[in-house]
């Protein structure tokens, strides 16, 4: 009995999902519908509806509605209508005057909307994924929680509109018109950000998927990856953007600034790359600045988003250099090439002979006890690669202020490592990395580099 119940939930599922599946498709062709069944088949859905409050919706998908509407004259007809439950699933609604509207369980997949009238509609938590709402005058429309993936917004005017906690994935905002909107809580992730209009400061809190967010960089072909552009763009429109970065400075709201930040920096190295993979003769310097981009910016800190990964670059730094000590110092101990020393005094030490036995030192000014590392067993070795390296990490300082000398005093008793050979050159790689790092940290953590 219970595994019948399941096989039938199975088969309900999957029923529903190849409906689902079905209706998502473009449409083959548009049906056609009459005006006086268009007004019976509301008018009894509405009658129903008001019975059970909830019940099917009623299918009105792929039909073309536009139409309808033209040949009966009657262009205000769903003009401040209650459309509640009504699939209109790819239906063709073009300049059709929706203003006032108020939709509720309803579907507009697909649904052509180009250049309609939805001013002040209430369109709360609908379904509108890869609407066409391109030149749509959506002008104080309430768009509560309304999922527009993949919608086409070119062109339209949401000036004053509510989308907030919308769902804008993948949306093409070109030339879209946002003065007043509020954006409070709206997932951005993936979209086209080519907007004109100012939005207040107090509307953008809450922004999710800033990081992804892109423009147009492909010429050839409009909204395409840059990966798969034939001609990429001289120049890219960033004011939009530009825009939402200022915007969310003034606001206060630090990281998503970072995250836009980084969207816009991101691409313009892409953008760096396709020029010079589309001519690398005249655009080698931006191959080559693209590759320093991406080497000193993206890895470490992400253009900024990150500034703590400079820090887990030193953490990372420190283990990998470590191993290298460790394993020159058990690997050929006695070799000139792989020299640490130890030395117990505050004076500086000096190296000669270190080509040829007896691999000698002595001291500038002073007596003291240098000693050349042989560690005889493998804990031994690691203690002193991991604190030779610890030391390299921090060998940065300036007047009193030296953080080398500071982890020094962290041993119990006081010992100055030396290198010499490949040792000493792999301890100033580690160095410089070290203080790059360190720096891109408190400049990326306090300051904002990539304004």
């Amino acid at each position: 009995m219970m595994r019948a119940r399941w096989v039938v939930i199975a088969m309900t599922l999957l029923f529903a999902t190849a409906v689902h599946a079905q209706r998502e498709r473009a449409c083959e062709r548009f049906v056609e519908i009459d005006f006086t069944d268009l007004q019976t088949a509301l008018k009894s859905h509405a009658a129903e509806r008001a019975e059970t409050r909830f019940g099917p919706r009623l299918d009105l998908s792929c039909h073309n509605i536009r139409r309808t509407l033209i040949e009966a004259e009657e262009p205000g007809f769903l003009r401040g209508k209650k459309l509640e439950g009504i699939d209109f699933t790819g239906a063709v609604l073009v300049e059709v005057d929706l203003s006032k509207v108020q939709m509720s369980d309803s579907l507009l997949v697909g649904a052509n909307l180009a250049g309609a009238e939805l001013a002040h509609a209430r369109i709360w938590q609908q379904d509108l994924s890869r609407a066409n709402l391109a030149a749509a005058d959506l002008t104080g429309a309430s768009l509560l929680g309304a999922k527009f993936t993949g919608a086409d917004l070119t062109g339209a005017n949401l000036s004053g509109a509510s989308l907030s906690r919308s769902d804008l994935t993948a949306a093409w905002l070109v030339n879209t018109n946002l003065e007043g909107a509020d954006l409070f809580g709206a997932t951005l992730a993936h979209s086209i950000w080519q907007p004109r209009g100012q939005f207040d400061r107090g509307n953008v809190g809450n922004l999710r998927g800033v990081r992804s967010l892109r423009v147009n960089l492909c010429e050839s072909s409009f909204g395409a990856p840059i990966a798969d552009c034939e001609t990429p763009v001289a120049e890219p429109d960033f004011s939009g953007l530009n825009h939402l970065i200022e915007t969310l400075s003034q606001a206060g709201h630090r990281q998503a600034e970072r995250d836009a930040t980084a969207a816009r920096e991101e691409m313009r190295n892409d953008l760096m790359v396709a020029h010079f993979l589309a001519d690398p003769l005249s655009n080698f310097t931006d191959g080559v600045v693209a590759i320093f981009r991406r080497l000193l910016f993206d890895i470490p800190v992400d253009y900024g988003t990150r500034p703590f990964g400079a820090l887990w670059g030193l953490m990372l730094s420190w283990i990998l250099f470590g191993a290298a000590y460790t394993a020159a110092l058990r690997i050929a101990p006695r070799s000139a090439e792989f020299a640490l020393y130890e030395s117990q005094m505050e004076g500086r030490i000096v190296l000669r002979s270190l080509r040829k036995p007896p691999y000698r030192a002595f001291v500038r000014a002073g007596d003291a006890e240098v000693t050349r590392l042989h560690p005889a067993t493998l804990p031994q070795a690691v203690k002193h690669g991991a604190l030779f390296s610890l030391a390299m990490v921090f060998r940065v300082g300036f007047r009193d202020v030296n953080v080398g000398e500071w982890v020094s005093r962290l041993r119990a008793n006081k010992v100055e490592y030396v290198a010499t050979g490949y040792l000493r050159t792999l301890a100033g790689v580690q160095s410089l990395i070290s203080l790059y790092l360190l720096a891109i940290f408190l400049l990326t953590f306090f300051g904002r580099p990539f304004q």
